[in-house]
């Protein structure tokens, strides 16, 4: 093969490998999208990845979609075998401010469901995100591959106080809840142990829960598990 030729080669392998190196850095920053809720709220949210079973990651109190799952790249992970939306409630990120200081609300989560069109998703939250997932459950089921509660779990019944709307024994999808080992993970999910028919308690050594989602703890690693195994093709 002549001088020429092989450096052809190389320039041709070259370009490729850049070529290849900037689309797959291109898939992993994720597309900006805005839409308007009933009730006039502006929402913002975020998405990666063009393949698989849709994904919904719900992120906590006083965070947002890049804060609380693209640094610390969850999303980025998933959207190997997945469709990843990510939301920021009213009130954060980039959404519209209704009310300082307040959490988001089931209805944006809700909404951006009908307004993509999609008719399973896996839902994730985390905290405030667990809350609304726990909150939908309730109201759209039937939506659901699976949901799982990050941060958080579902309480005893407390002097008559219930901490969710429906009986547990009446979810037949995959549940799970994921937990640092300092953020009282046995507490949240005993009563899910108890009453849920396909329940799976993750629990991070080390981890509270500030800092259960850093890259090092395998939260990551743990949510893409649980989503992967019970995909439904």
């Amino acid at each position: 093969m002549s001088s020429s030729l092989c450096k052809s080669n190389q320039l041709l392998a070259t370009v490729f490998m850049c070529a290849f190196a900037s689309i797959c850095s291109a898939q992993e920053e994720p597309e900006s999208h805005f839409f308007t809720t009933t009730d006039n709220v502006r929402i913002h949210y975020l998405s990666i990845g063009d393949v698989g079973s849709y994904v919904l990651l719900i992120h906590g109190f006083a965070s947002n979609a890049q804060r609380g799952w693209f640094n610390h790249g969850i999303p980025q992970l998933l959207a190997q075998n997945h469709r990843v939306i990510a939301i920021d409630t009213r009130n954060h990120g980039e959404s519209q401010m209704v009310k300082p200081a307040s959490p988001g609300s089931a209805l944006e989560v809700r909404e951006l469901i009908e307004h993509l069109g999609i008719n399973k998703v896996h839902i994730h939250g985390y905290s405030m995100g667990a809350g609304i997932v726990k909150q939908l459950l309730g109201e759209i089921p039937e939506h659901f591959l699976t949901a799982s509660l990050g941060g958080s779990g579902i309480l005893e019944r407390s002097a008559g106080k219930e901490d969710v709307n429906f009986n547990l024994t009446d979810i037949d999808i995959p549940i799970m809840a994921i937990n640092g080992s300092s953020n009282t993970p046995f507490i949240k999910t005993v009563r899910m142990t108890r009453e849920l028919t396909d329940f799976t308690n993750f629990i991070l050594p080390g981890s509270n829960h500030m800092n259960a989602m850093y890259p090092d703890t395998g939260y990551a690693e743990r949510l893409a598990f649980f989503i992967d195994i019970n995909d439904k093709k």
